[in-house]
Order: structure tokens, then sequence, then C-alpha cells
């Protein structure tokens, strides 16, 4: 992918999509991080609540 951005801009779309797909990556891969935290710190939350008891 970055050989096609580092290419002249021969063909515009190749270039767009590329930068499309590396969006896409980038906002997929924060959501899923995201998710992952939140599950993380409701399992945390869950085991203190446990210990309280």
């Amino acid at each position: 992918m970055l050989l096609a951005l580092n290419e002249p801009p021969s063909n515009g779309f190749v270039s767009v999509a590329a930068l499309v797909l590396l969006a896409v990556f980038v906002v997929s891969f924060g959501l899923y991080w995201l998710a992952w935290v939140l599950r993380e710190h409701e399992l945390w939350r869950e085991g203190r609540q446990d210990q309280g008891k």
C-alpha cells in the first residue's frame, strides 16, 4: 500500500482506494481496542464487587 502511495500519481483511484482502506483499518482497530478496554474494565469492576462481599 505504501508503494502505491509513493508512486507518481498515474492513477488517482489507486491512491484514494489505498487511503480509504487505511482509514477503515485505523477506525476498525480503534473501535476494537476501545471495546477491549471497556470489557476489561467491566471485568475488573465485577471482580472488585465480588471482593467486597
